[in-house]
Parts: structure tokens; sequence; C-alpha cells
């Protein structure tokens, strides 16, 4: 029973690593484009 308990929480555990992963790198890459597209909009209407 202890096993199969440790085995469900370390899964859980690893998916909750993925799941963060994939949320910091969805903030990384907003604030790349918000950048990109706030430095096209500076180029083009300056």
């Amino acid at each position: 029973m202890r096993k199969i308990y440790t085995k469900t929480f370390v899964y859980f555990a690893e998916i909750q690593y993925i799941y963060n992963e994939i949320n910091n790198r969805n903030i990384i890459m907003d604030i790349l484009n918000f950048t990109y597209y706030f430095l096209i909009y500076n180029l083009i209407f300056n």
C-alpha cells in the first residue's frame, strides 16, 4: 500500500513540476512577445 502511495505522490509531483515549467515558459514568452510588439509599435508610429 505504501509503495503505491509513494508512486502516485511522485507521479503527481512530476506533473506539477512539468506544469510549472510550462507556465514559466509561457510567462517568459508573453514578456518577449510584449517587448517585441512594443518595439515594432514604436518603430511604426514614431
